[in-house]
């Protein structure tokens, strides 16, 4: 898959995948290294199988990649985003006045080929947005009174409305929590309330939900306490508690470098590392330590870390990075506070 970093100074690395020019750098070769992505101050950004969106620290809109393979960013004026979120082959960002736009692929409810392919940006109204997370097939948001909002595919039961169908056109809430942090998946989702606890929901054939077993849930469901950050990839999770302790699970290839390729339930933590910063990205995942490292893992097929092949952590040297402007908590443990 692809890589993004973006460094203190708001520089945008990029490496991965890039046959449809994702990476912005002009061309699309695959990239085996860590590259910057000249001229652009970056704040938010977010890559997929297809194509990237970042916003400047000037709240300018970017894309690149499919859509007639653009091969350079392209601005998307009338814009002024806060953050980004992409997957497959559709985008959604927060504007500055805290509202929601989607387009690309987007189900419109009914049958299986009911969908739109919406060419410009659709404001997705009466929602004053503050973080939005984007799943292959659904999407789910959290509104300024904390209040998770999903919408999408749900044969799985990843919108956590109670029952599994097809499909769900329109936002609904997920009721009864009180949300300050969302991650979609590959068919399910997690999601942090304010008293710090994990709940997930959807598809769990390889243990991604955290729950001890391969069975998936349309309830969303308690995992852990003190958890502070969560990110998912397509089939394995990963969650940072108030310890900055760092825990995996799911289908996580060679995560922590031992011979434990495949699913991993309930969640482990990861060797020793003390983490303040956890992304992961389809088969991969990256995560920052409390003495501001980065390191990379997971499945290479495509020379994310440049090679073809599932890597343990691995240092990334020489970047001194940026954390989201949604950070919550301070690069200390919060146990010696």
């Amino acid at each position: 898959m692809s890589v993004l970093v973006i460094t203190n100074e708001n520089k945008l690395f990029v490496s991965g995948i890039n046959y449809n020019g994702q990476l912005g750098l002009g061309h699309n070769e695959p990239v085996s290294t860590l590259t910057e992505l000249v001229g652009y101050n970056v704040i938010s950004a977010s890559v997929c199988d297809f194509h990237m969106i970042f916003v400047t620290d000037e709240n300018k809109l970017f894309t690149c990649g499919s859509n007639r393979k653009k091969l350079t960013p392209t601005h998307l004026k009338n814009y002024d985003a806060i953050q980004v979120s992409s997957n497959y082959d559709r985008s959604v960002f927060i504007t500055t006045d805290n509202k929601l736009f989607t387009y690309g692929w987007r189900y419109t409810g009914g049958t299986h080929r009911e969908v739109l392919y919406e060419t410009i940006p659709v404001e997705l109204k009466g929602f004053k947005v503050t973080q939005v997370s984007c799943g292959p097939y659904h999407t789910a948001f959290i509104t300024d009174e904390n209040k998770l909002f999903t919408y999408g595919n749900n044969g799985f039961g990843q919108l956590g409305l109670g029952y599994c169908n097809s499909k769900c056109a329109r936002p609904l809430e997920v009721k009864n929590f009180n949300v300050i942090s969302v991650s979609c998946g590959k068919n399910y989702t997690t999601f942090i309330t304010n008293d710090n606890n994990l709940f997930a929901c959807g598809y769990n054939f390889y243990g991604q939900l955290g729950l001890d077993d391969c069975n998936s849930r349309c309830i969303p469901t308690f995992v852990k306490n003190n958890v502070i950050m969560v990110s998912c990839g397509y089939e394995h999770t990963a969650f940072i508690t108030n310890e900055n302790k760092l825990f995996a699970c799911g289908e996580i290839l060679s995560f922590s470098g031992h011979s434990m390729a495949g699913n991993v339930l309930p969640p482990i933590q990861i060797d020793n590392y003390e983490a303040i910063f956890v992304k992961c990205i389809a088969y991969s995942t990256s995560f920052i330590t409390l003495d501001n490292k980065l390191f990379v893992c997971g499945q290479n097929y495509y020379n994310v870390h440049g090679n073809y092949r599932s890597v343990p952590p691995t240092e990334i040297p020489n970047f001194t990075l940026k954390l989201p402007n949604d950070h919550r908590f301070k690069k200390t443990k919060s146990a010696r506070n």
